[in-house]
Order: structure tokens, then sequence, then C-alpha cells
């Protein structure tokens, strides 16, 4: 959250999100998982997981894949899970301005949103907004050979 802050739009993400009319499902957790795209542009950009992702390769080198541009590795049918996602300062920067303001399209509606939420409509509306690798394999897959059904 410290990393956050320090972004000069910090306080107008914190005071949007605090004042949308989502249901009561909408909660701080959900606010921080916006934050971290945030965060993300002040260290610089880079490499950003779910603390429940592990790698199953090592990273190798300090060149981002697809020169930067911002990348989701957790593909889904209708879009990706920002569960593993790389890319550079500006990249971060893009898409946390974008997740906002389609997150304040979407605050008519009431229903529960978050930024996994807003990154799939993005991509629905625009598939080359960021790029998608499928490059997680869900846990029950790599423990049980079997899918989630």
């Amino acid at each position: 959250l410290e990393d956050a802050k320090k972004h000069p739009q910090f306080d107008y993400f914190n005071k949007t999100l605090h004042e949308l009319p989502f249901d009561k499902t909408f909660q701080e957790y959900d606010i921080l998982c916006f934050h971290r795209w945030l965060a993300m542009v002040e260290v610089g950009g880079g490499w950003m997981s779910d603390y429940d992702v592990y790698p199953l390769n090592p990273l190798r080198g300090k060149v981002l894949p697809f020169g930067g541009k911002l990348t989701a590795y957790e593909n889904i049918p209708r879009g990706a899970v920002p569960s593993l996602v790389s890319g550079s300062s500006s990249e971060w920067n893009r898409m946390a301005n974008t997740l906002i303001h389609n997150t304040i399209t979407h605050r008519s509606n009431k229903n529960f949103w978050s930024d996994f939420f807003a990154l799939i409509d993005i991509y629905q509306d625009n598939p080359k907004s960021y790029n998608i690798v499928d490059g997680v394999l869900p846990g029950k897959r790599v423990l049980t050979g079997t899918k989630w059904e």
C-alpha cells in the first residue's frame, strides 16, 4: 500500500473506489486490488503475482516479455485473471486508469465489480488492450491432473 500511496492519482482512486455504490460485498480487499496496479507503476513496472501463484520455472533476465506491453498470464474464456501480470511502468499506469474508468462506468448497476471483472470487460471491448498468454496452471490440475468442474 505504501508504494500505491506514492502514485499521484492515489487519492483520486481511493476516494472514487470508497464512494462507489456497489453492494456490501465490495470490501477493502477489493479496493486494495485496484491499488496494486498503482503500486506497480511506482516500483517501475515488472511482474506482479497473487500470493497463491507459484512459479514452476524461474524468470530469466530483466527484459519484460512483449516489449513491456501489459500481459496477463492466466487465460480464461472471456479474458484473463490478473493473478500473474507483467508490464512496463507506463503500461501499468495506462491499465490502472483504464480499470478505474471502466469501474466508474459500472457504478450505476450497483452489482459487485472488481479489477478482475473490469479487466475482462476491457478485453471484451478491445482485445488489443493487453496481451494474454496461457501461462498459469490451476492448482487442482497440477496436484491431481484434473480440471475444476
